[in-house]
């Protein structure tokens, strides 16, 4: 016999875990897209990745609060509109 209490501590437990993932995601692509950016070479890049998600323990919190950030301001639109007239 579970309380219910229990039952939506569980649930919103396991909401937060795959929050956290999603933005973790989100926040690495950031990462990817603003090192690509700055014009760090692929192999540094992807040696910088690797190390992060080999100590994902440590960069889970940067990683889903950059990804948190970015929903709100779009992180990745840093250099201005694209000009969308094609005149």
């Amino acid at each position: 016999y579970f309380a219910p209490s229990y039952a939506g501590t569980m649930a919103s437990e396991n909401l937060m875990m795959v929050l956290r993932a999603v933005f973790t995601l989100e926040g690495m692509s950031v990462f990817w897209y603003l090192a690509g950016k700055n014009r760090i070479f692929k192999a540094l890049r992807l040696s910088l990745l690797v190390f992060s998600i080999l100590f994902l323990a440590l960069f889970t919190y940067p990683y889903s609060f950059v990804g948190i950030v970015d929903i709100w301001y779009d992180l990745r639109r840093l250099g201005g509109k694209k000009n969308e007239s094609n005149s």
